[in-house]
């Protein structure tokens, strides 16, 4: 028979497991952690941090959206246009308002940390 399971004990060494795969501090990570947007896990890195939390623990993945979820580290054909636009809103304003203005958080997010 297996011993208990221990919520607080697969909490650390999960979290021991992103923070190596990671290079972030094991402070720095909790369960409320954005593995996309906080830590920037995308593609390969995605493929390799759930292959490793696999040895600790037998959990299927196969069924999930993590290729969805995670998307690839290559090239997205959205963000060259995006740039663009951002470029292009920026140089309006200065003309028009006579000041830089600054990018929009979400639209920084979306074209940095988005995942196909």
């Amino acid at each position: 028979m297996s011993a208990p399971w221990n919520r607080a004990e697969a909490q650390r060494r999960i979290i021991a497991v992103v923070s190596r795969e990671t290079s972030y501090r094991e402070e720095d990570i909790g369960p409320d952690t954005d593995l996309v947007f906080d830590l920037g896990v995308a593609g390969d890195d995605a493929d390799v941090l759930f292959r490793e939390i696999t040895k600790l623990y037998p959990i299927d993945f196969s069924g999930s959206d993590l290729p969805e979820r995670f998307g690839s580290e290559g090239f997205r054909p959205w963000q060259p246009p995006l740039l663009l636009l951002g470029m292009l809103k920026s140089i309006f304003t200065r003309i028009v308002f006579g000041q830089a203005q600054q990018a929009e958080p979400a639209a920084c997010a979306f074209v940095t940390s988005r995942t196909g």
